[in-house]
């Protein structure tokens, strides 16, 4: 039968031969092929020639053919419906069992998880919490490079490293606020710019600025660095 009842031809069947037709009366099975343009035989099936002119044999002829393909095809569909349940309930079961397997580990890893001997279990909870420690601390680290390193800017536009005890933007240390903020920092500072420093040397991550002298001379753009003492007014 052609796949599609109502259609007017399908494909060739031997090479040559014109393509096969449809039956007109019962669209269930393929009309005789036509070897010539010129053969003006009915497209209809061997099988419903035999109630042409016949209304009444056509009708009982066609119910029952259509009753028996109706209940072919019904039985088809349910053989492939039961065949999706069956994979469905599978996949279901296996899906239950993964959650349980999982769930017991989950239970097991809480309950035995510091006195369980080292496994891949354990090994990757610890390397996810270590990385995500890591990942933290760095941040912070970071966030700390850029806080200090601007403080450090501004040290280099207020300063007390005149030695008339004026501060570097023209007014007298003891009047400078900017020079008073920075004060408290200053220790912290100057340990900052060290520890910075010797990573740069170490070829290593650092948080200077790319306008710091020891960034600059490490570029071969100026001598080495070396930063001018502090007085006696400000201790860093």
């Amino acid at each position: 039968m052609c796949p599609s009842a109502g259609v007017s031809s399908c494909a060739p069947t031997r090479g040559g031969s014109m393509e096969r037709e449809v039956c007109t009366c019962c669209y269930l099975r393929y009309a005789p092929e036509r070897y010539s343009p010129t053969d003006k035989r009915p497209q209809v099936c061997t099988d419903c020639s035999k109630h042409t002119g016949k209304a009444e044999l056509r009708d009982r002829e066609h119910v029952g053919a259509w009753r028996t393909e109706y209940a072919q095809m019904r039985q088809m569909l349910e053989g492939r419906i039961r065949n999706m349940h069956q994979a469905r309930d599978s996949v279901e079961s296996e899906l239950a069992a993964a959650r349980q397997d999982l769930a017991q580990a989950v239970a097991a890893a809480a309950d035995n998880y510091f006195t369980a001997p080292i496994g891949a279990l354990r090994n990757a909870i610890e390397t996810d919490i270590v990385l995500e420690e890591k990942r933290r601390m760095d941040a912070a680290y970071r966030q700390r490079d850029r806080a200090l390193a601007t403080i450090w800017k501004i040290d280099q536009l207020h300063n007390d490293l005149d030695a008339r005890g004026k501060c570097k933007c023209g007014l007298q240390a003891d009047r400078c606020l900017v020079l008073k903020a920075l004060a408290p920092f200053a220790n912290e500072l100057d340990r900052w710019e060290d520890t910075q420093k010797a990573r740069l040397r170490e070829g290593r991550e650092h948080g200077l600025p790319s306008e710091h002298p020891a960034v600059i001379a490490e570029r071969g753009m100026s001598g080495p660095y070396r930063r001018p003492p502090h007085s006696g007014s400000r201790s860093r």
